[in-house]
């Protein structure tokens, strides 16, 4: 006998399991569904979430779908129930059935020849099975309650499914909702205040790299309210930074601080929050090379120069032509170089390549700096429109525009003082330099005669032994005053005028100092070189007396230290003002000996006497030479005396003897000092006589004159007297 019938009920209940199972994790699917949605909805709806949270949602959502699908739906439907387990089940359900369902399906299964089992016993068995398997009630191994409630919840959640489902298609708040945390779009929900960030397109605002940029943000005029704080969120790190509120609630502001990557940031409040922007940076036009080349006026004849970038301030000459080529890091729309109040339009090409040059009145001190003006344009804090992108730190370059200086002239006069005769030659020594080259030389004159109002200017070229032009030129001539036809009476300036060649602010001159000469008789000349040699004579006289009072000082020093092993302070004082005093006279003896060969020079210079004439004969052979002779056999041994006798003061026979030895080459000083002296007072008495002589010539040649012109008016009156006949 087979256990067909229990098969059948049983298979009867493993369809009944899998409809139960089926509605019970349908029931829990359409739960958890139902229950998702509503906090997806509540958050979103809640606190706004951005475009990346929504998505996180969404994947949460759907993964949980899947997982309560997989755990209580499809992994218990690919479970299959044995029979054996089956009728266990039904079993515990039903115990007054004991084991009678088990045992006839298990007995039907055994083979009867093999086992050697009793087949009266195991049909007995199986047909037992069979009849009670007749009263077997199927739902009685499932929970009816459970399905009950099941049923229930799944009936209640695809009727909220199928609700939400129609309300996206017929209520606002839905349709957003689908749109944002579904389909992932941009619908905002709606809220009491909207927000404007300015200078923002199309959710984009451009800023530029490393700064600090101001976000500014309004309340639009259609927001039901206004705020009392604003937060700007950024979307990489959720990070939120507090706004600075403007205008009474109405403009917030706050700053992006050194960007140096694209981000994104959104506007939020507690109820409302705006739309995500995506932050743009771009670079500010900049200067990556600059050169800067100067071109010389061409007479300065000085090749191109290329200065170097980064250092100055550079000095160009006046006249110059600067040129400037630079390149930008991008595509700029214009380029403009700016020095003072002048300012001037760089050429651009290819964008980025800029180039100008300048000269004239272009060119002058001052700090040049080079703005660019970039292609694209963004909003710029305080603009109500875009503006172009301008560099933020301008390529600067210092020039210093020098004028060329007109030529240097160092010249002097020698042998000559401001009285001169009319036969007078003026020896003029110098150099003359300029930066680039002397053309011309000049000797510029201007005479006026005594009591008169009017000057009379002229000029004489100078022809230097250099070639010109020259930048160096050397100057030693002589000026004849012959070449001027100047008589006594005459005052007589002049200067030595240099031009160069500057042929483009030029050309300059430059000119000596302005010498005088008052052009006097040879009379009055010889009573003024009478004069001089009168104060030399008193300025000796002087530098003796000084001689005299040194050597008594010395005399009186021996005496009061003579034998004494050593010198008190003031005696060590006493002994080196005494070298002291004997250099300054010799220096001075020196000085008087030079002015007496200026005083012959001016004799030969203005022709008084012919060469090797008696005065200079005097002065060269009686006092010009025997000074020099003192000066080098007579000051340098006591100087060489007085040095030893203080380098030994604490020997006091070296002292004493070094100290007798200077008093007595002093003595023999005064000696030549005297003799010269006389013969000074000699040739003073020489020149007065020859002066007084010409003065007695002077006033007989006045006589004759005089007596002649008496002779002629006698004449006149006579051959004039009335009552003559004329002939």
């Amino acid at each position: 006998m087979t256990a067909s019938p229990i098969i059948s009920r049983l298979n009867e209940l493993r369809r009944r399991l899998t409809r139960w199972i089926v509605i019970d994790g349908a029931s829990r699917l359409a739960a958890c569904l139902t229950i998702a949605l509503a906090i997806d909805f509540l958050l979103d709806w809640s606190f706004h979430m951005d475009r990346a949270q929504r998505a996180v949602m969404l994947l949460l959502v759907l993964f949980g779908t899947i997982a309560v699908a997989y755990r209580w739906l499809m992994k218990p439907l690919q479970q299959r129930t044995s029979d054996d387990a089956l009728c266990l089940q039904i079993e515990d359900q039903q115990p007054e059935l004991g084991q009678a369902l088990i045992s006839a399906l298990q007995f039907a299964r055994i083979d009867q020849a093999t086992t050697g089992s009793s087949p009266t016993l195991l049909r007995a068995t199986v047909e037992l099975g069979v009849s009670v398997s007749e009263n077997i009630n199927p739902t009685s191994a499932l929970n009816q309650h459970r399905q009950t409630r099941n049923i229930a919840v799944l009936s209640l959640a695809v009727s909220v499914l199928l609700g939400a489902a129609v309300s996206v298609l017929a209520t606002d708040s839905m349709a957003i909702w689908f749109n944002r945390n579904v389909l992932l779009g941009q619908r905002e929900w709606p809220q009491d205040i909207h927000f404007q960030v300015h200078g923002a397109d199309d959710g984009v605002l451009t800023i530029p790299r490393n700064e600090d940029w101001p976000i500014e943000v309004s309340i639009t005029a259609d927001s039901r309210r206004k705020p009392q704080e604003l937060w700007l969120e950024y979307g990489d790190s959720h990070r939120r930074q507090r706004m600075e509120l403007l205008d009474g609630g109405q403009r917030f502001r706050t700053d992006i601080s050194g960007a140096t990557a694209a981000t994104t940031f959104r506007v939020v409040e507690t109820q409302a929050a705006s739309g995500w922007y995506q932050v743009r940076i771009v670079d500010r036009p900049s200067l990556t090379e600059l050169k800067l080349t100067v071109t010389p006026p061409a007479y300065s004849d000085m090749p191109e120069e290329v200065l170097p970038t980064g250092s100055g301030p550079f000095r160009i000459l006046k006249g110059s032509r600067l040129t400037v080529t630079a390149s930008s890091n991008q595509p700029v729309a214009s380029a403009n170089l700016s020095v003072g109040t002048i300012s001037r339009p760089i050429s651009i090409s290819d964008q980025t390549k800029l180039s100008l040059e300048l000269s004239g009145s272009d060119l002058q001190d001052g700090d040049y700096r080079i703005d660019l003006t970039d292609i694209q344009t963004l909003w710029l804090p305080g603009r109500s429109e875009p503006q172009a992108l301008t560099s933020r730190e301008p390529a600067m370059f210092r020039l210093r525009v020098a004028a060329d200086r007109e030529p240097q002239v160092q010249v002097k006069l020698v042998g000559v003082s401001t009285l001169v005769t009319e036969r007078a030659r003026l020896p003029i020594v110098g150099h003359i330099t300029d930066d680039f080259a002397v053309t011309k030389l000049e000797l510029q004159h201007r005479r006026r005669v005594e009591n008169a109002q009017e000057d009379t200017a002229s000029t004489l070229a100078v022809r230097p032994a250099t070639q010109l032009p020259s930048r160096d030129v050397p100057i030693d001539f002589a000026l004849e005053f012959e070449q001027l036809q100047v008589t006594p009476g005459n005052a007589l300036s002049f200067v030595i005028a240099a031009t160069d060649n500057n042929s483009v602010t030029g050309p300059g001159i430059g000119r000596s100092s302005v010498f005088l000469a008052r052009i006097v008789t040879d009379d009055e000349f010889r009573a003024a070189l009478l004069g001089r040699e009168r104060e030399l004579r008193i300025e000796f006289e002087k530098q003796i007396k000084l001689e005299d009072e040194l050597r008594t000082d010395a005399s009186a020093l021996l005496a009061a230290v003579r034998g004494k092993a050593d010198l008190t302070a003031v005696q060590r004082d006493q002994l080196a003002r005494l070298e002291r005093r004997q250099k300054a006279i010799g220096e001075e003896v020196l000085k008087i000996a030079r002015r007496f060969g200026e005083v012959v020079t001016e004799i030969q210079n203005n022709r008084i006497e012919d060469n090797e004439g008696p005065l200079q004969t005097r002065l060269q052979s009686r006092v010009i030479q025997p000074l020099g002779g003192v000066q080098r056999d007579c000051f340098p041994p006591i100087l060489s005396l007085l040095d030893r006798a203080r380098t030994r003061a604490a020997n006091s026979n070296d002292r004493d003897a070094l100290l007798t030895q200077t008093i007595q080459a002093q003595q023999k000083l005064l000696e030549r000092l005297n003799e010269i002296l006389g013969h000074m007072e000699q040739a003073e008495g020489f020149q007065e006589a020859v002066n007084q002589l010409l003065e007695v010539q002077k006033a007989q040649q006045e006589v004759l004159k005089r007596t002649e012109k008496e002779k002629q008016d006698t004449i006149r009156k006579l051959l004039d007297a009335p009552g003559r006949p004329k002939k």
